[in-house]
């Protein structure tokens, strides 16, 4: 089951929980606030985990599944399972202004990075540009230049 890491921030979408049993639905301005009132909703309806350790659980985990897939999800969960790696290697996620850029971990004769744009949905592979040669201007000798 996920939780959250720092339940005293507000994550994205506020503090916002759906009774999945009587479609409910309830935002406060604090997480003990929304765990109080949903703890009397379910009182109310003799609905199972009226306690206030189940409700805050079950709050954590909805607010995580909420925001799976998003940006946020690493900033403000834990617990959460995730996609086993591809056979053969893992990748290493970098953080890149926007996007996350991925490298795959297995060594290969040219350093390749592959982009992915969280905004897009699209991939890009890109390899190193070949060394230039170049002329040197007093003696016309031909460099290699990096």
């Amino acid at each position: 089951m996920a939780t959250l890491k720092y339940p005293n921030r507000v994550p994205p979408g506020g503090w916002f929980y759906v009774q999945p049993d009587t479609g409910f639905s309830q935002r406060h301005g604090t997480l003990v606030g929304l765990v109080l009132i949903i703890v009397e909703h379910r009182k109310a309806n003799n609905l199972e985990g009226a306690d206030y350790k189940s409700v805050r659980a079950d709050i954590e985990n909805q607010i995580c599944e909420r925001l799976r897939g998003k940006r946020s999800l690493w900033t403000f969960c834990e617990g959460l399972k995730i996609k086993e790696p591809p056979p053969g290697g893992g990748y290493a996620m970098l953080p890149v202004s926007g996007v996350r850029a991925v490298q795959a971990v297995a060594p290969s004769p040219v350093p390749r990075v592959t982009a992915f744009s969280a905004d897009t949905g699209t991939t890009s592979t890109t390899a190193p540009a070949p060394a230039k040669k170049r002329s040197c201007p007093t003696c016309g000798r031909r460099k290699s230049s990096t």
